[in-house]
């Protein structure tokens, strides 16, 4: 999927997609999204954005919604984006192995599947410096929140939304992000080699990242101790990025995200 970059003069939110997949309802500021979570079931989210602004134009471009916004005087220079997920799905900050947030989202299921995620909520001036907002969570809805000195009209937010498919759907996109694996046999036991096309650069991306490994390999006869795995990934995407391959080892001890860290990605 090829990211667009919007430029324009007002406030402008950019939504990009799964080609094909997505329906969009017919209301000025919401919209609805296809997914398939736990066992492959079918389902459901929707979207709505709520501001004190006036949507004056909507424009849709194969996978990218465009809006430009009319601050309204003394308006509380606040976006919410209110999520409408099934029973028991939710939705939070994408965190890293120290809980750390860089304002990127995910989406999972009743099930613990991740059935959506989202790019770095952040806005810019029109010479492209970021503007601070304070964006929170709470009850599906994110809110964005602007300095009450800021003109809106001077700011773009781009916004990403991205819903996932089925587990084939998913494990063809393995090839996306990795240029091969295979599970190799060392002196201590086999390891899935892993050769990544880039380090994940934010923490929603290396969610869905490791969803596309789970979907290619969590049927093989070696897949086993998922979680300490997923430990070892992360390390090797935030500490060790440019080594080839990534060998993730489901015999290594789950012991937890900081002492996988410590003992080098490679606990014992």
């Amino acid at each position: 999927m090829n990211l667009k970059k919007m430029v324009c003069g007002a406030l402008s939110f950019t939504m990009l997609v799964t080609s094909g997949v997505t329906t969009y309802a017919d209301w000025s500021k919401g919209y609805q999204f296809d997914f398939y979570g736990t066992n492959d079931e079918k389902g459901t989210f929707s979207l709505f954005i709520e501001s004190d602004s006036e949507i004056l134009k909507r424009t849709l471009e194969k996978e990218a919604l465009s809006f430009e916004l009319n601050p309204e005087e003394n308006a509380e220079n606040l976006i919410k984006y209110k999520f409408s997920l099934p029973a028991d799905s939710t939705i939070s900050f994408a965190l890293d192995g120290y809980g750390e947030k860089d304002n990127s989202f995910v989406i999972f299921d009743k099930g613990g599947r991740l059935i959506g995620y989202t790019s770095i909520l952040k806005a810019v001036d029109q010479d492209g410096n970021e503007i601070i907002s304070d964006i929170s969570i709470s009850n599906n809805i994110i809110q964005q929140r602007f300095d009450k000195n800021i003109n809106l009209d001077n700011i773009s937010v781009d916004f990403e939304v991205y819903a996932l498919q089925t587990t084939v759907d998913r494990a063809n996109s393995f090839n996306d992000n990795f240029s091969k694996s295979e599970w190799i046999s060392r002196a201590e036991g086999v390891s899935l080699s892993l050769y990544p096309i880039y380090a994940f650069p934010t923490n929603s991306a290396m969610y869905a990242a490791w969803d596309t490994v789970v979907s290619k390999h969590s049927g093989d006869s070696h897949w086993s101790n998922e979680n300490g795995m997923k430990d070892q990934f992360h390390c090797h995407n935030d500490f060790a990025s440019a080594k080839r391959p990534w060998n993730l080892e489901p015999w290594r001890p789950d012991v937890g995200y900081a002492s996988t860290i410590a003992a080098g990605c490679n606990p014992k």
